[in-house]
Order: structure tokens, then sequence, then C-alpha cells
């Protein structure tokens, strides 16, 4: 049974007189459903990764369930028919790539290669600490076509979740973009300690922090993605021919 014309004006002038209760609500579901979103993206990466290692598979299943987390991961976070977190691609710094794109994921994946990965390596043997060799080592029984798989998902979803989404949905909660861009870094790097140890996952900051600079600079999440897919790809191929 309908309520009552007036019990219905009643309730509507209620609610016309608290639109600042109405938007407060609304800002507390937007930041909830974006807690949730951030935990997924920062989180879920390296839980991802942990959970793969207790598999009893040959190593390549185990490489190919990863994948298959991660895209499951960047759908669930990213899925843009989840209550109250519409982001839509451009808010992600996702565009049409052009020359532009394309000369700066070069010079940016000549910079991670050329001084990035270096000064990386130096460090560590300075620090008299572990590199980047155990994960190589575990790398180097999995057929190259499974790690090109691994090359391009972790360079597509990594800068999706922790450049594009992270960044942007962190500065939407603590309205700085430096903070959001140093928080991001952190955990990116952080992500990797399952497969690389702390050591080297600490050196990544180096090219974490090069890469978030460049995306505050352009805002162009084309461009990160493709130099790191680039990076990623010539240390494939480095582990190919030493291994063969």
């Amino acid at each position: 049974m309908a309520a009552p014309w007036s019990a219905r004006t009643t309730a509507r002038g209620s609610r016309q007189r608290n639109p600042r209760r109405a938007l407060c609500s609304g800002v507390r579901r937007d930041r909830a459903s974006t807690a949730i979103g951030l935990c997924l993206a920062l989180g879920g990466p390296p839980a991802v990764a942990l959970a793969c290692q207790d598999l009893r598979t040959p190593p390549v299943v185990t490489l190919l369930v990863g994948q298959a987390g991660l895209i499951a991961l960047a759908a669930a976070v990213l899925y843009p028919g989840r209550p109250r977190q519409d982001v839509p691609w451009a808010a992600l710094g996702v565009r049409v790539p052009g020359p532009g794109t394309i000369l700066g994921a070069l010079a940016l994946a000549a910079v991670y290669m050329w001084i990035a990965s270096p000064l990386a390596y130096g460090l560590l043997r300075l620090a008299g600490t572990s590199d980047f060799s155990a994960g190589l080592a575990r790398l180097a029984v999995i057929p190259v076509w499974a790690r090109a798989i691994a090359v391009l998902v972790a360079g597509v979803v990594e800068e999706l979740l922790y450049r594009g989404y992270a960044i942007e949905r962190l500065t939407w909660l603590t309205g700085r973009r430096w903070l959001a861009g140093a928080l991001a870094t952190l955990l990116f790097s952080a992500a990797h300690v399952p497969l690389w140890g702390v050591p080297a996952s600490a050196s990544l900051l180096i090219a974490g922090t090069i890469g978030t600079a460049v995306y505050l600079w352009r805002r162009d999440l084309v461009l990160n993605l493709i130099a790191h897919v680039i990076t990623d790809a010539a240390g494939l191929l480095l582990l190919a021919r030493s291994a063969s």
C-alpha cells in the first residue's frame, strides 16, 4: 500500500532539507569503495605471488596461474560496473598513443635499461646483498613463450594498478599527487619481494621513482606501459641468450 501523499511529501522535504547529510553519506561510500579498490590494487599482486608459491605444480603452470590471477585482479579493480567505482580510462592516463607517446616510451625504456638498472646493480654490489640471480634462476627453467606472456601481463597490469589507478585514487583521497606517487612507488617495490627478495626489490625504487615521475609529468599511462614491457622484454631476451 502506497504511503499517504502527506507522508511522502514530508519524507521528500526531509531529504531536501538535509543535502549535506546525503552528500557526506555519498562521500563516505565513495571513500570506502576506493579503499577497497586500493587494497586490491596495491596488495593483490603480492598476494597472488605468495599464493602461487604454495602451488605444487610445474613452474610453467604456476607462472600461468599467477598471470591469470593478475588479469582477474585488474578486472576486479577496474571493472566499471563495480558500485560507486566507475573510473574512466582517461582518468587513468590511458589515451591513444601518438608519436610523443612512442618516443617518450623508448626514451624511458633507455633510462630504465642504461641508467636505473646499472645503478641498482651497483648499489646491490656495494651493499654486499643478494641481487636478482635467485629470481632469474627460477625464471630460466620456464619456456620463453610463457615468460613472454608474463612480461606482457605484468607490464600492463602493474602499470594499470600501481601507476594509473593507485596514483589517481590516492590523489583523490589525500589531495597530494606527490604523496600518492610516493606511496604507490613504495608499494610497487614491495610487491616484488616474493619473486626477487627484499634487497633486489628495494633497488627497484630507482626505476619506480623514475617511472612515477614521468607519469606525474606526462600523465600518459600508455607511455609508461610500453616502456615497462620493452624493458622487461629486453631482460627476457638476455636471460634466453644466457640460458642457450
